[in-house]
């Protein structure tokens, strides 16, 4: 293996290793949200500027 495929394979694996840790991290905060009856989504591969969009849950009013 050349110098220069050595370095991209350990490039490769640190991204990786991102990646993984990145999504172990925001499947925690949305365990974390849904715990507090939210209702999260994950946007980190639409490129909004944001991960995680977390909506408060309709409720339905009781009749009057």
């Amino acid at each position: 293996m050349t110098v220069v495929k050595k370095k991209l394979f350990e490039v490769a694996l640190q991204l990786v290793a991102i990646n993984k840790a990145s999504a172990r991290a925001r499947m925690i905060v949305m365990d974390l949200e849904r715990d507090l009856g939210f209702e999260p989504v994950d946007r980190e591969f639409e490129e909004l500027g944001y991960d995680i969009e977390s909506r408060v849950p309709r409720t339905v009013e009781a009749p009057q």
